[in-house]
């Protein structure tokens, strides 16, 4: 992997902009994902359609994002 030196103040003020643009996203994405995880997991017709089988493991992945968002 190649490293690029910076070398001026404009530099620096461009990749701190960049990355803050992409930790905003990240936090939108995980409180979009946190949402829909507590949405599906209160909303009682969203899984009324699944299989008994497959019930309980909807609930987990549903468990499990919460956990790790």
């Amino acid at each position: 992997m190649a490293t690029q030196k910076i070398t001026n103040s404009d530099e620096l003020q461009d990749l701190s902009r960049s990355v803050a643009v992409w930790l905003w996203l990240s936090m939108v994405a995980a409180l979009l994902a946190v949402a829909g995880n507590i949405i599906a997991l209160t909303v009682n017709s969203i899984y009324a359609g699944l299989t008994p089988a497959f019930l309980p493991q909807a609930l987990a992945q549903d468990i499990a994002n919460l956990t790790v968002a």
